[in-house]
């Protein structure tokens, strides 16, 4: 039984190769169209079950929205993320049944921090108070309650803290300076509330 189909494939494999010599044209079109069809529905499937899994790992990820802007400008439609600064707190104030809202930077935000007498550049971004509310990023030290709970407050990372402070446990509570760079251009001296990975 299992060498009739061995037999039947083969033969298969002969007339599909002969039809390719014989019609070299029209079996170059529908390759290539099968080529394109199966390239373009991986990219179509990774790109759902990239979504689909975006921020998928915390721990309320099915109450978590993402709000985006769209602005109508000479005869166009453009959508983006970036959306007024004060939107968050907005959306809290006016929307009775959102629980938490928060505003956060997308783009990496270089500015310099000094800690006593040393002085470092680095990357970090801006969020508001409900931040650790909303997500379950891990924090190695302070709560969720009290990290970033007001306008001056900073968690920093684990590498900024080791560097800085010597460790984890000696960064908490401790005054940072930050210089904002541009359009900020403002001098705070923030303190730790939180340390993350």
């Amino acid at each position: 039984m299992l060498k009739n189909y061995g037999v039947m494939l083969k033969n298969y494999g002969k007339t599909a190769l002969r039809n390719f010599v014989r019609n070299k044209f029209f079996s170059l079109i529908n390759i290539t169209g099968l080529a394109l069809g199966l390239a373009s529905s991986l990219l179509l499937f990774l790109w759902v079950r990239d979504e689909l899994n975006k921020d998928a790992f915390h721990q309320n990820s099915t109450l978590l929205y993402n709000v985006y802007e769209r602005v109508f400008s000479e005869g166009k439609v453009e959508a983006a993320r970036w959306t007024p600064g004060m939107l968050a707190s907005e959306l809290k104030l006016n929307i009775p049944e959102i629980e938490y809202s928060t505003g956060f930077s997308n783009n990496d935000l270089e500015g310099l921090f000094s800690i006593g007498d040393k002085n470092m550049t680095m990357v970090g971004r801006y969020a508001d108070s409900s931040f650790f509310k909303m997500f379950s990023y891990d924090l190695l030290e302070g709560t969720r309650g009290s990290a970033l709970s007001g306008p001056e407050d900073i968690a920093i990372s684990k590498k900024m803290a080791e560097n800085c402070f010597g460790s984890i446990e000696a960064a908490y509570g401790k005054s940072i300076r930050f210089n904002c760079p541009p359009p900020l251009l403002r001098n705070l001296i923030s303190s730790s509330t939180g340390v993350i990975y």
